[in-house]
C-alpha cells in the first residue's frame, strides 16, 4: 500500500447476551490480535451483559444496548413479545445493521456472530 492510502475501518458489529459474552470477548481479542483497521461493536441485550462487558475491559464506546433501538425501531417491542428469547435474536440483524448504517452513519459495517469458534471436544 502507498504512502498516499487511506486505510478506512471496517466496521464489525455482534450481538449478544450474558450467556454468550465469553464468546463475543474472544471474538474482540482475535479481532485485535489480527487487525488494526477494525473496529468491533457488541450490542449488549441487558445491562447486565453491558456491565459485564465493562468488567471485561471492553471499552464503553463499543458497547451499545438493545434498549437504544426500540426508539429508533418500536416494532421490535412487538417482536420481542411475541417471540422466544433465540427467535427473537435471530430477527435482530437487520435492525442491527440499519442502526449501525443510518443512525450511528458508519460506512463499511459487517454484521458477524459472536460464537465462530467452537470447542469440538
Amino acid at each position: 500500500m502507498g504512502p498516499d492510502m487511506v486505510v478506512e475501518t471496517l466496521n464489525l458489529v455482534t450481538h449478544c447476551d450474558s450467556n454468550y459474552l465469553s464468546r463475543a470477548y474472544v471474538l474482540r481479542e482475535s479481532i485485535m490480535i489480527k487487525s488494526s483497521d477494525c473496529q468491533l461493536y457488541i450490542v449488549c441485550y441487558d445491562k447486565e451483559t453491558f456491565e459485564n462487558a465493562l468488567k471485561l475491559d471492553i471499552p464503553k464506546n463499543s458497547l451499545i444496548l438493545l434498549e437504544n433501538f426500540y426508539r429508533h425501531f418500536p416494532e421490535l417491542m412487538q417482536i420481542k413479545n411475541a417471540r422466544s428469547h433465540s427467535e427473537f435474536m435471530f430477527c435482530l440483524t437487520p435492525y442491527i445493521l440499519i442502526y449501525m448504517t443510518e443512525i450511528l452513519a458508519l460506512s463499511k459495517v459487517l454484521y458477524i456472530d459472536a460464537d465462530p469458534y467452537r470447542d469440538w471436544e
